[in-house]
């Protein structure tokens, strides 16, 4: 008996299905949609599917093609192949992983043992393709290379895409148990890597290499990066050095990292070019060269980070900076900053010291002069007049004006009390 299945509206198929029964079997053939062709049976007895040609050729691009051929036991064994070339954004089964997906893709996949955890082998080869993935913050675009699927290992083979300016190399392999991860042996190398963070602070490009290896539930990320420019703009929360008073609470910004496994770490992390903190204190240039070990939820920092060059800016003055360090001294608190900075005024010299947690930072400011220590209102005196309290009493008598003193001892004593 053959049974025909027309185009109607009832059913939104916009060409033909053709059913044969026979006992025992129904054979289905036809062309649901353009470009499509279907030739499959299902035997009742063993419940199995017996594709002989799925077929869909993109009638505007003749070149995106793939073919369909095997069996299938409901409930029971695969034995399937997929091959061809395709648009990647027609691969709906990608949704799950990829946010954003295109280009072109050849592929040859095959499917085999039971149903519901089949063992897959053969490949899939990028063709300048851009993919944006569900859990990464990325955008990678000129895709090229292959992933190679060997039974319960994928092989990343010469995969390699750009991300904005810079560039990606990957290797390595990963294990999977029914397609979920179950050991990582992958490496990524990066040239002209770009990171911003997420209250846009911090702004770093950078070369690296790293490797994520072990088991999938209690992997290592180790490896090497070298920061080729960086750039610190968070203000620091001061205390101000003649009164005590703070700056106002920087609002924290909800740590958002993508990644849902917690590796352990084994990173160094080194400056080869400009790493610059530039913010409410002044401009403090960075030498690092630092080891992160831990975990990515909980990191333990350790290692140097000096200054020796840069700029402290208070009360309309410029200091330099003459040495200073940043020490991780509590895990999983801000960092610990120790910087000092002097500058000249006439024959004294000012030094200022800025020091604590970034997060409580103090700034201390005394001067020396040839003859011994300044008092305080003496420092204060000289860094908005240029000259001390006695100096600037003289100054007033020998022009006969009182007005200048008053001034003076006004403007002092509002620093001081502040």
């Amino acid at each position: 008996m053959d049974l025909k299945i027309p185009n109607t509206n009832s059913i939104s198929i916009p060409g033909t299905i053709e059913g044969k029964i026979s006992p025992g079997s129904v054979k289905i053939t036809g062309s649901p949609v353009e470009g499509s062709h279907i030739n499959t049976t299902y035997r009742f007895g063993d419940k199995r599917w017996l594709i002989e040609k799925i077929e869909w050729q993109d009638p505007s691009s003749p070149e995106n093609h793939l073919v369909l051929k095997g069996s299938l036991i409901s409930g029971g064994t695969i034995d399937m192949k997929i091959s061809g070339t395709t648009d990647i954004a027609k691969l709906f089964f990608m949704s799950p992983f990829v946010k954003t997906y295109s280009g072109i893709i050849d592929t040859d996949i095959t499917l085999r043992g039971a149903s519901t955890n089949p063992t897959p082998h053969g490949f899939i080869t990028f063709h300048n393709n851009t993919l944006v993935p569900r859990s990464l913050p990325l955008v990678l675009e000129n895709l090229e290379g292959s992933i190679k699927l060997d039974g319960a290992r994928i092989y990343l083979d010469k995969v390699s895409a750009k991300i904005e300016d810079g560039n990606l190399n990957f290797s390595g392999y990963i294990d999977h148990s029914n397609f979920k991860p179950s050991y990582f042996d992958v490496g990524v190398a990066g040239t002209g890597m770009r990171y911003l963070a997420n209250d846009g602070t911090l702004n770093l490009e950078f070369d690296g290499s790293i490797k994520l290896e072990g088991n999938a539930r209690d992997p290592t990320l180790k490896g090497n990066m070298a920061i080729l420019d960086g750039r610190y703009t968070k203000d620091f929360n001061l205390i101000d050095a003649f009164g005590g008073k703070k700056s106002e609470k920087r609002r924290k910004v909800k740590d958002e990292s993508p990644l849902s496994i917690n590796p352990k770490l084994n990173l160094r992390v080194l400056n080869t070019g400009d790493l610059l903190i530039r913010n409410n204190v002044g401009d403090i240039w960075l030498t690092t060269d630092i080891v992160v070990k831990g975990t990515k939820d909980k990191p333990i920092v350790s290692g140097t980070v000096s200054t020796q060059e840069g700029k402290i800016h208070y009360l309309g003055s410029s200091f330099d900076i003459t040495r200073g360090f940043v020490e991780f001294r509590e895990q999983y608190k801000e960092p610990y900053l120790e910087v000092y900075a002097e500058k000249e005024i006439n024959v004294y010299n000012i030094n200022l010291i800025l020091h604590g947690y970034i997060d409580n930072l103090a700034l201390d400011l005394s001067a020396t002069s040839p003859s011994g220590m300044l008092e305080k209102r003496d420092v204060v005196s000289l860094m908005l007049f240029g000259a001390t309290e006695q100096e600037r009493i003289a100054q007033a008598a020998q022009s006969g004006s009182k007005l200048p003193t008053s001034i003076v001892a006004q403007s002092v004593a509002g620093v001081l009390e502040k």
